[in-house]
């Protein structure tokens, strides 16, 4: 299996509003490297979620985040870039990161 590391950013209120009253966000990226596996898109999921969706994202499962983590990041960074997370799907053991525009 080939696994690439990769680190999560999430979104951190910094305690400051802005001048409608929304909080102000912070994108924090985490300390630690994570392992994740790409997964190619099926024929069958070709056929179910449309080209469109599957020619511009990639799958990627990881079991090394809890599902609180998975669903409060927003963006990945590999290989010094950064992907934005379009879903996420809880597996049981493992999590399925979606990423926007992410191909090898």
């Amino acid at each position: 299996m080939r696994y690439k590391l990769f680190y999560l950013e999430t979104e951190v209120p910094t305690g400051q509003k802005d001048q409608l009253g929304n909080d102000i966000m912070k994108k924090v990226l985490s300390a630690t490297a994570y392992a994740g596996r790409f997964t190619e898109w099926t024929a069958e999921d070709v056929n179910l979620y449309g080209r469109d969706l599957t020619s511009s994202t990639r799958k990627m499962l990881c079991n090394r985040i809890t599902p609180k983590q998975a669903k409060d990041a927003v963006r990945v960074k590999i290989d010094g870039k950064y992907y934005q997370i379009k879903s996420v799907k809880d597996l049981g053991r493992w999590r399925l990161l979606i990423l926007n525009g992410y191909r090898l």
